[in-house]
């Protein structure tokens, strides 16, 4: 019974020390990209979907902008992303090729053209 309690106590302390060694490297994994979203009189649009595309893994995480317009992506994987927009009444916003890197924070403020859904406005600007 003594020899079990031994053991069972020695693979806690080796698992604890793993996940204490491991856990700061997968937070600090993370890329936190953010914006306000306005329309061309610098007004704050609230309830556009904004979704960040992964382009090498073509995986998208989607967002929607607030009262104050402003919306966020915390826990996106590093990597190269297309950011769009889109809302009702305004032309569908579409910004390729933004490079997140480990532990970056990007911000992204997205101005809306009225127009139709159907057109684009397609803006090429990589993120630092």
């Amino acid at each position: 019974m003594l020899m079990s309690k031994r053991y069972l106590w020695l693979i806690l302390s080796i698992t604890a020390f793993f996940v204490a060694a491991l856990a700061p490297s997968s937070f600090a994994q993370g890329v936190r990209l953010e914006g306000i979203v306005k329309d061309a009189s610098q007004a704050v649009i609230p309830g556009v979907t904004v979704t960040a595309t992964n382009e090498g893994t073509n995986i998208s995480t989607t967002s929607v902008s607030n009262d104050s317009g402003y919306y966020v992506f915390v826990t996106l994987v590093p990597g190269t992303y297309t950011l769009t927009s889109e809302l009702q009444g305004f032309k569908r916003y579409v910004n390729k090729g933004i490079v997140l890197q480990v532990g970056a924070s990007v911000t992204i403020n997205i101005v809306l053209e009225t127009g139709e859904i159907n057109n684009e406005v397609v803006v090429s600007a990589a993120a630092p």
